[in-house]
């Protein structure tokens, strides 16, 4: 049986810093960044809802593809796919 080729998708998401001159936050609550891609859902950790907004993380993600016959095919694939950022605000409770 011949082998059976894969490909893998690897992206490494570096949020540093996040401005918006400007504009302040209403609430100080702290705040967090929220990634969905290839079907993986990372956050950031809280920081405080002040600008600039200091991550300065790395968010990993991978997919393999087993599916896919060749690069091309693969490049096709991506393109008709969407990711998704969220920003959210967490409130404490007293």
């Amino acid at each position: 049986m011949p082998a059976r080729k894969v490909f893998v998708c690897a992206l490494e998401l570096h949020i540093r810093t996040v401005t918006c001159p400007g504009v302040t936050l209403k609430a100080r609550d702290d705040v967090y960044i929220s990634a969905s891609i290839f079907g993986q859902h990372k956050k950031t950790s809280c920081v405080r809802a002040v600008f600039p907004l200091i991550f300065d993380e790395k968010l990993n993600f991978e997919k393999v593809y087993t599916d896919v016959v060749d690069p091309a095919g693969l490049v096709t694939h991506l393109e008709c796919r969407y990711f998704f950022f969220y920003f959210f605000c967490v409130t404490k409770l007293l």
